[in-house]
């Protein structure tokens, strides 16, 4: 388990990296391209928060949420 600066711990995606920003933003570049609206909306966190905050979320739903954002569907 990786450890936050504050020593709490990070939760890990399914990939296997640690569930932060940075690695957030990553995968979207990698699913969505660099200028998605999905990908504008976690690099938006990134600026403010740091690539090392964790995401603490239920991946499904965040995933979900961001491919809501990518194809501008709200029905998906």
């Amino acid at each position: 388990m990786t450890m936050a600066e504050d020593g709490h711990e990070i939760p890990m995606m399914s990939t296997g990296q640690a569930s932060t920003l940075g690695n957030w933003h990553a995968l979207c570049v990698a699913m969505f391209g660099a200028d998605s609206p999905a990908t504008a909306f976690i690099k938006a966190k990134l600026d403010e928060q740091g690539e090392g905050m964790p995401v603490i979320t239920d991946e499904g739903q965040l995933l979900y949420s961001l491919l809501a954002m990518h194809t501008g569907d709200r029905e998906v």
